[in-house]
């Protein structure tokens, strides 16, 4: 769906940011990016209460008309600044 698509967009700038800033984060309310006619919230977590490693968590909602999608994916940086994506799941919304 469009949604999913926007959503999905706006999981991919997130983890581009972050590549670029291993300490980037966007906490609630987030930002906003178009997505053509279609749009995405992404907030941007970490946790870095374990020395070893930074786990981010990117929370995206895409909304295409009246319908939204929500993704969320986990990112692990290790303390060599290696960014790897953990996980991608949908979330009900």
């Amino acid at each position: 769906s469009e949604a999913l698509a926007a959503s999905h967009a706006g999981l991919q700038d997130a983890f581009i940011k972050i590549t670029r800033d291993r300490a980037f984060s966007s906490v609630s309310p987030g930002y906003d990016i178009a997505v053509g006619s279609r749009t995405a919230n992404i907030i941007v977590t970490k946790d870095d209460t374990n020395p070893n490693f930074t786990r981010t968590t990117i929370t995206s909602v895409g909304t295409a008309s009246v319908r939204s999608r929500k993704l969320q994916a986990i990112v692990v940086i290790d303390v060599n600044g290696r960014v790897n994506l953990e996980s991608v799941t949908e979330v009900a919304l």
